[in-house]
């Protein structure tokens, strides 16, 4: 029981020191403020004391050049006033500079036994900037962090490179989140993705799943087409992938077939081909076979559909019937990750 009390009363003296000592800073830091922000006033008073001289100076090199200058001793009197600006005083900041001044303190809270044999694990140790973001507490761990409010940060608007167009531009109302203008990719080109990826290793061939997402009103029709080892701007290919031949024709977007209102289009699918299918989300096979035994896998590919512009919808005359069909070839860059390694056999049996 004494040997608990003991510790007991321990941990309690070094949790008094420890609030001894951050009240201390906490003061330190409360006179700091209460200085900066006199001295703050103290400047801003000295500026508005500039404007009236520099307002005065004006006024009186105006009326020196006037009839009413010439009235009795008018204009010695405003010849002879002063127009220089007062010099800096701070004799109205209260507090002194020696109040708030750091001093040493003679108390320091001792080192643990373990300090120098414990290892240092830096990634539970904060950084210098951690700490002073936090000047009231200095966190030392990690653990004891808090979290801080987000900063402002502006509202940028992006133009196209080359016609100088509005492509995405935000509300000028601060509290709302929303954008005037909005005209990203993703809300115009299909979303081509992996949706299953089995383990790929080296010299073998595996069937991966890709999906495609259509965000336009009108269904579109891609082919997928190698991209050639000649062009500049593709990175090489470590497998041999194969695409399908014929075109992969993806729903429209439509939100009201959630609901039931619309019936979805059926098309003839090849189950070959196609894994999935529904509303504007499609899912095809592909095979890959790595190349190399080491490194990614990875491969580019042409995108090619068409699409309905807008703008020509918009400008067309009233002969034209149909919308301009606009022809666009997108080259994508697919990662598949790192080849895998080849499961272990022994006597040509697996040991799974």
């Amino acid at each position: 029981m004494s040997c608990t009390s003991a510790d007991n009363s321990g941990d309690a003296l070094i949790c008094v020191k420890r609030c001894n000592s951050l009240s201390s800073v906490i003061e330190q830091v409360s006179k700091l403020i209460n200085y900066y922000s006199k001295v703050v006033q103290a400047e801003k008073a000295e500026r508005e004391q500039r404007k009236l001289f520099q307002r005065r100076a004006r006024l009186s090199l105006g009326l020196a050049e006037t009839k009413l200058a010439r009235l009795g001793g008018r204009r010695s009197s405003l010849g002879t006033k002063s127009t220089s600006t007062p010099k800096r005083n701070f004799k109205s900041v209260a507090v002194d500079v020696e109040d708030v001044a750091s001093k040493a303190s003679e108390n320091v809270e001792p080192l643990s036994d373990d300090f120098y044999t414990k290892p240092v694990d830096i990634s539970e140790t904060t950084t210098l900037r951690q700490r002073f973001q936090q000047p009231l507490s200095q966190p030392r761990l990690v653990n004891d962090l808090l979290p801080r409010k987000a900063h402002l940060t502006a509202r940028y608007s992006m133009r196209c490179r080359e016609c100088e167009h509005n492509l995405s531009k935000p509300d000028f109302n601060p509290s709302l989140t929303r954008f005037k203008i909005q005209l990203i990719a993703m809300h115009y080109v299909p979303h081509l993705r992996v949706a299953r990826l089995p383990p790929l290793c080296y010299n073998q061939e595996e069937t991966v799943i890709m999906s495609l997402y259509n965000p336009l009103q009108h269904a579109v029709p891609i082919q997928l087409e190698l991209s050639s080892a000649e062009e500049e701007r593709i990175p090489q290919a470590t497998a041999e992938v194969t695409l399908p031949d014929s075109e992969l024709i993806v729903a429209a977007k439509e939100d009201a077939i959630d609901y039931g209102d619309i019936e979805p289009t059926q098309y003839d699918d090849d189950p070959k081909i196609i894994h999935f299918r529904k509303a504007n989300r499609l899912q095809f096979y592909i095979k890959v076979k790595p190349l190399k035994a080491v490194g990614n896998v990875q491969f580019s590919c042409h995108m090619k559909y068409d699409y309905h512009s807008k703008t020509s919808l918009a400008l067309r005359s009233s002969s034209h019937d149909q919308p301009e069909m606009v022809p666009l070839d997108l080259c994508v860059d697919i990662n598949l990750g790192l080849v895998s390694l080849p499961k272990p056999t022994v006597d040509n049996v697996s040991l799974e």
